[in-house]
């Protein structure tokens, strides 16, 4: 009876443990209810992850290469392996290289493309597999407004 008594004992102290950690990580990490902006280090280039208060991120361009999933890896939850938008702006290298990177690695629901057009093979790429996974496709036009919330 002791050594059952025991072992209910660690049991609890063990569930107490883990339910206090995940409260304090629900609590402090991920309720943080703020709108963020974060400015990634991809070297030449940009790359800015938006997050709503709500959750939703805007990724806008990828940077020269694939510098960028790394650093979102920084700025997200381990477990995130989705954003929901990704906006390009232009298709120069030094904006779309990373891109293409982010779109093979994370479940991405709409990607916005300013509408201009590219011989720019990494852009090619972006577009193949834009198509392949079926990520839903706007073209930006004057006046688009985007709601992250």
């Amino acid at each position: 009876m002791e050594k059952l008594n025991r072992k209910f004992k660690y049991f609890f102290v063990a569930a107490l443990l883990l339910s206090t950690c995940l409260i304090w990580y629900a609590v402090w990490v991920e309720g943080n209810n703020k709108l963020t902006v974060a400015f990634l280090d991809v070297g030449q280039g940009d790359a800015i992850l938006i997050t709503s208060p709500s959750g939703n991120q805007l990724l806008i361009d990828g940077g020269p290469n694939g510098a960028v999933s790394s650093k979102l890896s920084e700025v997200m939850p381990f477990y995130d392996r989705s954003i929901d938008m990704v906006l390009m702006t232009h298709p120069d290298s030094d904006h779309v290289n990373g891109l293409v990177d982010v779109l093979r690695r994370y479940k991405v629901n709409v990607f916005i493309d300013a509408g201009a057009v590219s011989g720019n093979p990494a852009y090619g790429e972006a577009e193949k597999i834009i198509a392949d996974k079926s990520i839903k496709s706007l073209d930006l036009t004057k006046g688009y407004r985007i709601n992250l919330d």
